[in-house]
Order: structure tokens, then sequence, then C-alpha cells
């Protein structure tokens, strides 16, 4: 029998060689698992009593002696199934208290929440926490009427990654760009599922970039690489109206038709 087997389903280095020792000597005393194993006559009982707590070694008294011997190997399976019933088990108990956990950092930290993200890791940090806390079919808005950042090409793989995976969860996203990015950002992100893109005057240029999803603000900048996230319903909920405000009045690349703009390219 492969002892890796052994060892994949939770089963100590002594008490695979106990478990062995009986898959090849059949039913045995334990003075005969001794002198096979080279266990201490304590540590053998040990792993014979673990064995038999599992439902995979039994005993049967003979002679005044207990003889013990594997049960049908097939009881691995069922030893399999008590334990993934288990681990189910707790892992709903683990989620329960992590939800209360979250519940009560809220609590003790107030309806708003700031975090500082700095460098490429940080930014890496501070979108993951907008796929996960969206979910499918849920919408989030992007002003990025903005320059393009100077290390234009890590930037241009970076963004790509995250929307590629929001639009894999079924997160749409609403953006509204600087109109000379047309041909750039806004080309890209057009091109990539569940995206919605609009354009707008660059006299309504800002700093930052907002992120906007459920009650919280993303505000990055990308040179160099660094956000500030706020979580607060009022606020959210303001700048969601303000985006909604601008949606209305921004124009899609075919609106704009051969309306000619200074494009930056990456």
């Amino acid at each position: 029998m492969d002892d890796s087997l052994l060892s994949d389903i939770g089963l100590s280095f002594a008490e695979r060689k106990v478990y062995l020792s009986l898959f090849e000597l059949g039913p045995s005393t334990i003075g005969t698992i001794v002198q096979r194993t080279a266990l201490q006559k304590s540590s053998a009982y040990f792993c014979l009593e673990k064995l038999i707590s599992r439902g995979i070694v039994s005993y049967f008294v003979r002679n005044n002696s207990r003889v013990f011997d594997i049960e049908s190997p097939l009881r691995i399976i069922d030893f399999l199934e008590k334990k993934k019933s288990a681990l189910e088990l707790q892992e709903r108990k683990i989620r329960s208290t992590v939800v209360e956990f979250e519940r009560k950092r809220k609590e003790l930290r107030g309806s708003h929440c700031a975090k500082v993200f700095e460098g490429w890791d940080g930014l890496h940090v501070a979108f993951e926490d907008i796929l996960e806390s969206m979910g499918k079919g849920e919408t989030y808005n992007v002003l990025g009427v903005t320059t393009v950042p100077g290390s234009k090409e890590r930037f241009r793989r970076f963004i790509r990654q995250f929307h590629l995976k929001r639009a894999s969860k079924g997160i749409v996203a609403r953006i509204i760009l600087s109109e000379d990015l047309i041909d750039s950002v806004g080309f890209d992100r057009e091109q990539e599922p569940l995206t919605q893109v609009r354009y707008i005057s660059r006299a309504y240029f800002t700093p930052a970039i907002s992120n906007i999803y459920k009650d919280k603000v993303l505000f990055t900048v990308w040179d160099p690489p660094y956000a500030f996230q706020l979580e607060s319903r009022e606020l959210a909920a303001s700048l969601r109206n303000y985006f909604s405000s601008m949606w209305k009045t921004s124009k899609t690349r075919k609106q704009l038709g051969g309306k000619k703009v200074a494009r930056i390219r990456l």
C-alpha cells in the first residue's frame, strides 16, 4: 500500500507504520506489532487506539490477548467522508465567527474608516478589495478624468489584469475618462466585457481617479503608485450621485464622432 495515501488522510509516521505492519502481517498481537515496527509498546498501543477511533483498525480477543487487524481499506473512504463533514462544519463555524468579528470591527471603528496603500503591491491589495467586496451583477463606477501615468506599460498591465478579473466575476464597470484618453485607456477598457466607457472634456480634470463601490471610495494616483480608501456611506452616496450626473453629460465614442481631440497614446 502507498504510504503517501495514509499520510494524505492525516496519519502520523508511527500510525502509518502500525497500519502497514497489520496490512502485511494480518491479525497480530501487540508483541508482534512492536517487533515489526520497532516502536515502544506504549507508543504502539497509542497508535492502535488512534487507528481504532478512526474506524480503520479493530481487534478481537483470543486466548485472553487482544488481536488487532485492519478493517477493509474501503473504510478509509468512510473516514474521509467523516473528516470532510467535520471540516465543513468547522468552516461554517469559522465563517460565522469571522462575520461577527467584522460586524464588531465596524462598530468599534464607527461608520468611517480610512486606509492608505503605497506602491504597486499596496495598489494590488486595494484593488483586490473591490473584487472581494462586490458580487455578480453589481456595478462600480470610475471617474478617471486624469493623466496617463509615466509608468505606462506597468499601469496598463496592472489595470487590464484587474478588469479581466472583475469581468470574470460578473461585476459591471461604468467608467468616465478624459476625451484625450480615448485611443489609449479608453480603447483598452472598451475591449473588456461588462464595461461601459464614456468620455468628457478635459476641463473636468481631477488629480486622482475615484473608484466608487459599495460604501467605499478608492482614490488612486499612479505617479507614484498611491491609493487612499475611505469607507463612508455618505461620501460614497454623494460621489455616486455626482458620477450619475456626469454620466448623463458624457459621450460615448460613437457620440464623439469626428470630434478632434489631442489624443494620448500608450
